[in-house]
């Protein structure tokens, strides 16, 4: 999660495909991504393979790549010679197995995750649900990469920019807290009304008042992330989060951002 933060899609991709290479025995793996015009394009490969012995494009339309975006799942094989568009590619690097895992988040796909091997089985079920999860996870910090980059360049079309920043906040996937210096609530995004269960009459209130549980919020601790339990309701949610100060133009101390998300999902694979 740590890794997939950045904002910057250039260098997201980079880190999608230098981490996936520690999940599931990979040797080596590809990103692609989907363009408008149906076709997926190379995003970033590791360091072990030979770009050039890529195809420029491959069609998502009856293609080995294609069809995990399609069927919406991992798709396996270890028949290196009938996998299309890759077969030069995988006999040169010796490869003995292939699968691909699509990235989609609400539906929608942002490309897929080619990975490779030098032996020829397959996943194990424990090894396709963390990559699964993986995947997701990547796909919601591409959508969050790629919505921010689309904003920053049509900043100039928001009337204001607190209309600007209500865009950000309202189609990040994670939350955010907003906080000020006595630690009252200043704002917080759909997502995190959603995750933390409370309704936004809590906005102007303290946070001590509203969620003690939360407390640890206003602790600041900068680029050091941290894990508690939220209870809501009868189930405890696994909250993992990082926050900052937060200053005005003038380098005066404002209050406190917070960003969480709901880890659960790791939490049952762990």
């Amino acid at each position: 999660v740590d890794a997939m933060s950045d904002l910057s899609t250039s260098a997201l991709v980079k880190s999608i495909v230098s981490s996936s290479n520690f999940f599931a025995n990979i040797y080596a793996a590809v990103l692609w991504l989907k363009r408008e015009d149906g076709k997926l394009y190379i995003g970033d490969v590791s360091e072990k393979i030979e770009k050039s012995l890529l195809p420029d494009a491959v069609p998502v339309e009856g293609s080995f790549l294609g069809r995990s975006i399609l069927e919406e799942r991992p798709i396996e094989s270890i028949k290196m010679e009938e996998i299309d568009y890759l077969k030069d590619f995988t006999l040169k690097h010796g490869f003995l197995y292939a699968s691909v895992i699509p990235l989609k988040f609400r539906g929608h796909a942002y490309g897929c995750l080619s990975l490779f091997k030098k032996m020829d089985f397959f996943m194990t079920d424990s090894e396709k649900a963390i990559v699964s999860l993986f995947a997701s996870q990547a796909a919601a910090s591409l959508h969050t990469a790629m919505l921010y980059e689309g904003l920053k360049e049509s900043e100039h079309s928001f009337k204001n920019q607190k209309e600007f920043s209500d865009a950000i906040l309202n189609n990040m996937t994670a939350g955010v807290m907003v906080l000020d210096n006595e630690g009252a609530i200043i704002r917080l995004n759909p997502v995190g009304f959603e995750m933390l269960k409370i309704d936004d009459y809590v906005i102007g209130k303290n946070l001590a008042d509203v969620a003690p549980q939360l407390k640890e919020f206003l602790a600041v601790k900068s680029m050091v992330s941290r894990e508690i339990g939220f209870d809501a309701g009868e189930t405890t949610i696994p909250i993992g989060f990082n926050n900052s100060d937060f200053f005005d133009t003038d380098g005066k101390r404002m209050g406190t951002i917070v960003v969480f998300r709901d880890l659960s999902e790791i939490k049952k694979l762990q």
